[in-house]
């Protein structure tokens, strides 16, 4: 079965790090290793987000009753939870995560000028 998305971790530039592939709803999130998505952050609970999908299709993250919280951003207040769409991203502990939908588009393929094949 082809994955419905991905769950990325992005690094403090906001360059992709890591992507975990998603197969089912709900996807958990925390630093135990029952988790779809271990995260490597002393300041996230073990089980620390839920990504449910309601009956309509929509997706949202739900804190777990973290210490730490669920965030829009660094600095943002907590929040309780978050509707979700491709591309969407939100904070737990000190890591920045997106969700992107396994059909979202990605950048153009840049092109090599260093011709490392040519005699």
């Amino acid at each position: 079965m082809a994955p419905l998305g991905y769950i990325e971790i992005l690094d403090p530039k906001g360059r992709v790090s890591e992507r975990y592939p998603i197969e089912t709803f709900p996807v958990t999130i925390g630093r135990a290793y029952t988790n779809q998505v271990i995260l490597d952050d002393q300041f996230v609970c073990p089980q620390h987000v839920a990504i449910t999908r309601d009956e309509t299709g929509r997706l949202n993250v739900d804190d777990l009753g973290s210490v730490n919280g669920l965030r829009l951003a660094e600095g943002a207040p907590r929040i309780k939870n978050l509707p979700l769409s491709s591309g969407g991203k939100f904070r737990i502990g000190r890591t920045a995560l997106r969700y992107c939908a396994a059909d979202a588009p990605v950048a153009a393929t840049q092109v090599d000028r260093l011709d490392f094949f040519s005699s």
